[in-house]
């Protein structure tokens, strides 16, 4: 694996948004944080898990019991940060996704 396979891997259909979840404890009602992520089918659930490897960031999960698929995600802004770092100074043709979620943090 690659930072370039990583990245069209990720461009393809990986997700990149912000996640807002209600939290009274904070003044507006809620929190929001940075979140990457990306499906699979259980067939390539080794995709995923060595996407974690190879970042040494992120998690997998089932995405929920009645189905086959698992999400790989990063959910923290120090594991954004790490995958920021990773792919920083890399000269990937078609980053774009990527490139613009980090430039909106």
């Amino acid at each position: 694996m690659s930072i370039n396979w990583l990245c069209g891997f990720m461009s393809a259909d990986g997700h990149f948004a912000l996640h807002i979840r209600k939290n009274s404890k904070f003044t507006l009602g809620a929190n929001c944080y940075p979140i990457i992520s990306r499906s699979q089918d259980g067939v390539s659930l080794i995709t995923l898990e060595y996407i974690v490897s190879f970042l040494g960031a992120g998690k997998v999960t089932k995405d929920s019991h009645n189905r086959t698929t698992y999400v790989y995600y990063l959910a923290s802004l120090k594991n954004i940060q790490h995958f920021i770092n990773k792919i920083e100074g890399t000269d990937i043709i078609g980053l774009g996704q990527s490139t613009r979620f980090c430039r909106f943090l």
